[in-house]
């Protein structure tokens, strides 16, 4: 009896799920997103270790606008900003005015070019 039930366990949960007890209500979409599969209860979708930066899944927003806020931000591709260590993630902000002086927080240009 517990050999059998051993062996129904290796089943449900070797990752290949061939097994759902339970349906999620959870829906998954995106790059990394299981594709044309319904979701068990408990499986896990997604996982990063965090032991590098992996450039596949994760990327930097890159803008002025803000974050919708219509306030002025910068967020730029700055591995300061974010990087990983230990298999830890790290975000931190750059204090501009640490680098561009106190006078870039209310006065600036921007030299477009030809463009």
């Amino acid at each position: 009896m517990i050999l059998i039930l051993f062996a129904f366990s290796a089943i449900l949960f070797n990752g290949v799920h061939s097994v759902c007890l339970k349906n999620s209500i959870t829906t998954a979409s995106g790059l990394h997103a299981p594709k044309n599969k319904s979701l068990c209860s408990g499986q896990l979708i997604f996982e990063d270790n965090f032991n590098f930066l992996d450039t596949s899944k994760w990327h930097h927003e890159q803008t002025l606008s803000g974050g919708g806020n219509n306030e002025f931000e910068w967020y730029t591709d700055d591995r300061r900003n974010s990087y990983t260590s230990n298999g830890q993630l790290h975000i931190k902000p750059t204090f501009v005015a640490d680098e561009y002086g106190e006078k870039f927080l209310y006065s600036g240009t921007i030299d477009l070019g030809n463009k």
